[in-house]
């Protein structure tokens, strides 16, 4: 079976796709962006060293690669998103 026709990929696939859309409505209509974008870079900033210490194996260093290009993804978005002072 291939991964786009097993149903708990399908599954999983859907519930990160409508976690995206509920996570840039939910930065958009944040109405405190310096807070918002502090405290973003602080819990993601968590997040990679978190996925460091455990990236000790080919699979460990290739999820932590991802966490951190979609942490920095989010980041970005945010930043052009957001007004800036």
């Amino acid at each position: 079976m291939e991964l786009k026709d097993n149903p708990a990929f399908a599954d999983l696939f859907a519930q990160v796709q409508v976690l995206e859309m509920v996570c840039m409505a939910a930065i958009r209509a944040h109405p405190e962006p310096e807070e918002l974008l502090s405290e973003m870079g602080q819990q993601l900033g968590l997040l990679r060293s978190l996925s460091s210490t455990r990236a000790t194996d080919l699979l460990g260093r290739l999820a932590h690669t991802k966490i951190d290009q979609k942490a920095q993804g989010w980041m970005d978005y945010a930043r052009s998103v957001l007004p800036q002072d």
